[in-house]
């Protein structure tokens, strides 16, 4: 894995379709949100959806509970949930099918993952 810290406000690269789309992950720092990541290897959280649900996975070694944030692709918060200490919390988010960005706020660490809801 290849890290890079991207200064400039525009980045280029090339495409070709046989390319994986999943090849970019994009990591959030203190620098932008003011809030630190958990670590992307050993993750403790885990984000995805299914339509329009979005589940939380968290490890047993997170110990408080959380925030669930979902935003667009605009910025705007579509969606804010408490999230209880357990192993998967599910929560259906009323929204318009599209990318979106969920935010995991516990134990003073930020996870972000980018999903795809129906």
């Amino acid at each position: 894995m290849t890290f890079a810290s991207l200064p400039f406000p525009v980045f280029s690269f090339t495409h070709d379709p046989a390319n994986d789309p999943n090849r970019f992950k994009i990591l959030f720092t203190d620098l932008l949100t003011g809030t630190n990541n958990i670590p992307a290897d050993g993750n403790q959280i885990k984000i995805f959806a299914y339509n329009d649900f979005v589940y939380v996975t968290a490890s047993s070694s997170s110990t408080s509970d959380g925030i669930v944030k979902v935003y667009d692709m605009l910025g705007r918060e579509v969606y804010s949930a408490r999230m209880e200490h357990s192993q998967i919390n599910k929560y259906q988010v009323p929204s318009v099918e599209g990318y979106y960005l969920v935010q995991v706020t516990t134990d003073g660490k930020v996870a972000h993952e980018k999903v795809y809801i129906r």
